[in-house]
């Protein structure tokens, strides 16, 4: 607490933020944590004819997008130990 609020002070004089940085043995060596990746089908678009896409054609494709990053969320949850996790997109 006390060395946040000097480098808080020390940013703010400088102009931009200054952050700590460390990982493994104290240095700046990231620790070590699996990264897990995963894909969904293609969603299908199409090239709209207009170049001022109505609200409807907008609305399809989000649709589809978050219908889709919702399947991808439900079928691979497991695997990051979250089976208890409900995907929230606001």
């Amino acid at each position: 607490p006390h060395g946040r609020s000097i480098l808080e002070r020390i940013s703010r004089k400088v102009g931009f933020a200054l952050i700590i940085i460390h990982g493994r043995f104290g240095l700046p060596i990231p620790r070590r944590r699996p990264v897990l990746g995963v894909m969904g089908k293609p969603i299908p678009t199409y090239r709209m004819k207009c170049e001022e896409p109505t609200q409807e054609q907008i609305e399809k494709v989000q649709k589809l997008l978050l219908d889709e990053m919702d399947e991808i969320f439900e079928r691979y949850k497991g695997l990051y130990g979250w089976e208890e996790k409900k995907l929230i997109i606001k």
